[in-house]
């Protein structure tokens, strides 16, 4: 390992020197994670520098941010565990980072390796593709000092996804994390007061007394005994005072990574603790700020199969089924879709707002959901498709989500102008994927399926549609003797009607996600599809009981 870590070199020159075994936790949480496999990662990990531009707007941090969150979680997902700073009777067991510690170990080549500053924070352990070596994350400063940075410390991801262990470099992950602002310290009665300066943030020279550039500020932050990232309760330390904006958590079995709110007396005007973030700056001006969400499981699985004679099957929690050659999906995209089904079971402890003059009360304790409907939802999607990318490339796949007319969310996707394409062309690939995350739970209102299902059996070429909803629907349908208050069996026989004139009829696998529908259960058993009831809050129910088993 230590001739692998040797060859260590600098990319950066602006850097300073119950499914397939798994369980009811696993099922729920590595759905969250996506199973995100960037084609040509590689490549893209390679040129990760190049996109890391510092045009100072949102777009461009908001798309840094997008590139790096990828890069992360395809490595997680392909990782066995976690490897974090254990402490207590966790010290030591293979999940510890500490193990890589010591003279010639990764953490100290991969500190040797950087010119400037690499405090290890997690790194992950994928034994099938990288016997010994580990790959290893760590903070250090950006490009101009004025924020943190999240670095990488590994072997290069060739264009098959493999590991090239003969080119190991430190390269940028997430650039400009931000610096964690005074107010968020609290006293002993859990008042919010400014915080003491961690550091000395002046010095003599020449015998006078001047300031420290922030560079140095935050280089002595970091470097002071007291910072870690050491995890107790399965959480890294809050964050404090002009350290880093970054938090995570994981679970007990270490494959679990998600970031958190980095201080939990750093609140928004709700009163709700604020993400861990990132800020795009320019010196110490803050030109845009971006919070700073990830969710991801090791060891996510595939969530497609072929059976005997070759067809292919969805095997997801959401979307199971055999599909043929050209499938579409029909999504929730309504406000409902925000609900949560996964809370952490670590509090975070939110200080009241009391009166105008300022912050008084002892702290709530408050449980950050992880995973919604939504997140949940996209992560699947992005999963399957991925899989029919590498496994059935030739499949043409359709995609339209529905609120209300005129939301964000009640859309089509469309490539070259054409409502279905081929999932094997990688920017198809990148285009829905693109369209996928554009689909915000947070920007959705009413649930109106009937445009979107009238489409779909307007494609005459779509053979499979799979259609999923969270509620009961909020607008009677234009057409035939369907009623409102959820019961549309009328509608679901006229839908069936309008089915079998197409010259080929279509499958229609119906997803009621939360709560039973009668008539989507209709639907799908007129149309020879499947009826998926998912009941995720019992999931949820599940999980959480047998985390405290």
């Amino acid at each position: 390992m230590a001739l692998i870590l040797n060859r260590l070199h600098k990319l950066n020159a602006n850097r300073y020197s119950a499914i397939n075994g798994f369980g009811m936790t696993e099922m729920l949480i590595s759905l969250a994670a996506g199973g995100l496999i960037i084609v040509g990662s590689g490549a893209a990990l390679q040129s990760m520098q190049g996109m890391m531009s510092t045009s100072g707007s949102r777009a461009t941090l908001r798309q840094n941010t997008t590139n790096g969150l990828q890069l992360l979680r395809t490595e997680t997902t392909k990782a066995d565990h976690l490897l974090v700073f254990e402490t207590n009777q966790r010290a030591g067991e293979e999940t510890d980072l500490n193990n890589y510690n010591g003279q010639n170990g990764a953490i100290d080549l991969c500190k040797n390796a950087s010119s400037g500053l690499f405090e290890p924070i997690f790194g992950l352990r994928n034994s099938r593709q990288l016997a010994k070596l580990p790959i290893i994350y760590g903070i250090g400063l950006n490009a101009n000092g004025f924020r943190y940075s999240l670095y990488r410390c590994g072997p290069a991801i060739a264009a098959d996804g493999s590991y090239d262990t003969s080119n190991i470099y430190v390269a940028t992950i997430l650039d400009d994390i931000g610096v964690m602002p005074k107010k968020t310290c609290v006293d002993s009665q859990k008042n919010l007061i400014d915080c003491e300066e961690p550091v000395e943030i002046s010095k003599e020279i020449n015998g006078q007394e001047v300031m420290k550039p922030i560079r140095e500020i935050l280089t002595d932050t970091i470097n002071k005994t007291t910072f870690n990232y050491q995890i107790e309760g399965d959480t890294s330390p809050t964050r404090t005072y002009r350290e880093p904006a970054l938090r995570f958590s994981t679970d007990q079995q270490r494959r679990l990574l998600t970031f958190m709110p980095s201080n939990p007396n750093y609140l928004d005007s709700n009163d709700e603790a604020i993400p861990s973030f990132l800020q795009m700056s320019t010196g110490l001006k803050s030109l845009s700020m971006q919070s700073l969400q990830f969710t991801a499981y090791a060891r996510a699985d595939k969530r497609i199969t072929q059976n005997i004679n070759g067809s292919i099957v969805l095997d997801g929690l959401f979307f199971r089924g055999e599909i043929q050659d050209n499938v579409r999906f029909l999504l929730d995209g309504s406000g409902s879709m925000q609900t949560c089904i996964y809370r952490s079971p670590t509090p975070v402890y939110v200080v009241s707002k009391r009166s105008w003059w300022g912050w008084s009360g002892r702290a709530k304790a408050t449980y950050p959901c992880i995973v919604n409907r939504m997140q949940a939802l996209k992560a699947e999607l992005r999963t399957l498709l991925q899989d029919l990318h590498e496994t059935a490339p030739n499949t043409m796949i359709g995609l339209e989500s529905f609120s209300v007319a005129g939301n964000n969310n009640h859309r089509g996707w469309s490539f070259n102008g054409q409502s279905m394409s081929k999932i094997g062309n990688e920017e198809v690939l990148d285009s829905v994927l693109e369209f996928i995350d554009t689909i915000d739970e947070f920007q959705g209102s009413a649930t109106n399926p009937w445009p979107g299902l009238q489409n779909a059996l307007k494609d005459i070429d779509a053979d499979t549609l799979f259609f999923l909803s969270d509620g009961e629907p909020t607008r009677n349908p234009n057409f035939g003797n369907g009623s409102k208050n959820n019961n549309f069996r009328g509608t679901a026989k006229d839908l069936n009607s309008m089915n079998n004139r197409r010259s080929n009829p279509m499958i229609i696998n119906s997803i009621a996600l939360g709560l039973e529908s009668e008539w989507m259960q209709s639907l799908a058993e007129l149309t020879g599809g499947d009826y998926n009831y998912v009941d995720v809050e019992d999931v949820a129910s599940a999980q959480e009981q047998g985390e405290s088993n």
